[in-house]
């Protein structure tokens, strides 16, 4: 787990499944990400 916030844009108060957003993330700590890849997930 890797702590952080994200910042949405201003007219966005919520993000569904499904939808399309950009966002920013600031994380506490470097995290490799693969170029491209255009999807976040939650893993448990």
């Amino acid at each position: 787990d890797i702590t952080g916030k994200v910042q949405l844009p201003e007219n966005v108060k919520m993000v569904m499944p499904g939808d399309n957003v950009t966002a920013t993330f600031e994380l506490i700590l470097p995290v490799p990400l693969e170029c491209g890849k255009h999807n976040l997930r939650w893993i448990t």
